[in-house]
């Protein structure tokens, strides 16, 4: 039995959505190692061809396990008929990149476990998951973990994936806010939102590309915390002014807005949304600061169902083994 483990994506905001343009849907972004997906193939006769065993799985994700299990049978013209059991789910529409890991650790298991590979590779993953039409970074990602910086490209297809990545300092620390109310910003509609906020060239394009690799550079130096995360919050923020025709302002909602504001006053830096939400993320220098925050953050949050954590950044891709059973 083979066993995959992926960790999370935050994204800290897109470069350009205007068709035509340089780095069209690049961006920056980071890996955490948890929360992620943990899955496992069995190739046993005897066990009955579905998608999951998971009890709590939903109908969405076993069909999003079973579109990526057809297109890895069309591209290779094998069968793959492993049964998939979901051990550990990433919450869905979160803003944490649930959907490209789930489908690049279904591709990239169903070909490990049948023998077809013996380690991932970006352009595999690519055609197999059918993911990174738009942005790259959670596929790279899946493979190399750290600070992502996706150079983007400029047709709307699948596509070949140019990033760069750095490693965090291992003592930073992520803490993640997650309101229990949000607008969900998902398939055609934000197809057609990112369209419409598309119409004119990102005009702080430049100087977005400049805060992106001025993160990375930051992100080398063991002691760079405090300008490293003074960097990412003008990212951050630019990113945020990008979206905010579409979103009704820099943050996506009410909730999510009390969320960076709490987030702030608690004494988190380079505090953001990742993705369209509702997670809202920000950076303490080491787990006891960390701590203290969350422990400032749970007094003062409007209701015991926003979720809390605190994450590592991912100093690696995902992980897997073999299990004897």
């Amino acid at each position: 039995m083979l066993e995959v483990v992926t960790g999370s994506r935050l994204h800290f905001g897109l470069l350009e959505l205007a068709a035509g343009q340089p780095m069209r849907f690049g961006g920056l972004g980071l890996m955490l190692d948890e929360p992620g997906w943990v899955l496992r193939f069995s190739n046993d006769a005897s066990l009955p061809t579905i998608a999951t065993t998971h009890e709590a799985i939903s109908t969405d994700i076993s069909a999003r396990i079973e579109q990526v299990r057809e297109q890895v049978r069309q591209r290779t013209g094998r069968d793959f008929n492993a049964q998939i059991d979901v051990i550990r789910m990433l919450p869905m529409h979160s803003g944490l990149g649930a959907g490209t890991q789930l489908a690049t650790a279904v591709a990239f298991g169903l070909l490990l476990s049948s023998r077809l590979t013996t380690d991932p590779k970006i352009d595999d993953l690519v055609q197999n998951s059918g993911r990174g039409k738009r942005s790259g970074i959670g596929l790279y990602g899946f493979i190399h973990g750290g600070l992502i910086l996706d150079e983007g490209h400029s047709q709307e297809t699948l596509r070949a994936v140019r990033a760069t990545s750095v490693l965090l300092n291992h003592d930073w620390r992520v803490v993640l806010i997650t309101p229990d109310q949000f607008d969900a910003v998902t398939g055609g509609y934000e197809a057609s939102l990112l369209e419409r906020l598309g119409q004119t060239p990102n005009s702080n394009r430049s100087r977005m590309v400049e805060l992106a690799k001025r993160s990375l550079e930051l992100a080398r130096h063991v002691s760079g915390f405090v300008d490293f995360t003074a960097v990412l919050q003008e990212y951050v923020d630019a990113a945020g002014r990008l979206f905010a025709a579409g979103q009704g302002g820099m943050y996506n909602g009410e909730s999510v807005s009390r969320a960076v504001g709490l987030a702030k006053e608690t004494g988190l830096r380079a505090v953001g949304q990742s993705s369209w939400g509702p997670t809202v993320f920000g950076f303490a220098e080491k787990q006891a600061d960390a701590e203290k925050i969350v422990a400032k953050l749970t007094k003062v949050r409007p209701s015991e169902r926003w979720q809390i954590r605190i994450c590592t950044p991912a100093r690696q891709g995902a992980s897997w083994r073999w299990i004897n059973e």
